[in-house]
């Protein structure tokens, strides 16, 4: 979902600028001219609000699979999301669930190879095929032993 304050597009400014909440405040003040701060106090809010939402999302994912007796495997993105990556951690942990950490895989390759080998382009976060095969090789690693080999 598209964080937006009175129309401006807050989460793709963050991505860019890649300079926090300070940064994002400033911004609302230089934008609108006034002292942002109730405008950034919402967003956070916002943000504590959908972790919280996210949480009981995933430990009712658990519960529900482990009753039916389904293992579970979380995996993250490919790329770092702050506030989903912590509140799936946490969740997987108190769980006992295996969290496949795609981020750090894709980091180690984005140090090898150009982004355009994994993803859209160099600004979308969406995989293409490549990309997707390493994601899917990564959560077979957790589900066949020693993993398969797609060489």
């Amino acid at each position: 979902e598209e964080l937006a304050y009175n129309g401006i597009h807050l989460t793709e400014f963050m991505k860019t600028e890649k300079k926090g909440p300070r940064l994002l405040r400033a911004w609302i003040n230089i934008r609108e001219g006034f002292d942002g701060s109730s405008a950034y106090k919402k967003l956070i809010y916002d943000s504590v609000r959908k972790e919280r939402i996210l949480n009981g999302n995933l430990t009712e994912i658990v519960r529900v699979c482990r009753e039916h007796n389904v293992r579970v495997i979380f995996s993250g993105y490919p790329v770092k999301v702050a506030n989903v990556d912590v509140v799936m951690k946490q969740v997987a942990e108190s769980a006992g669930v295996v969290l496949v950490d795609q981020a750090a895989v894709f980091e180690t390759l984005l140090g090898k190879y150009p982004r355009e080998k994994f993803f859209v382009s160099e600004i979308d976060t969406h995989c293409i095929s490549e990309g997707y095969r390493v994601m899917a090789k990564n959560i077979a690693g957790q589900i066949i032993p020693r993993g398969p080999s797609f060489e």
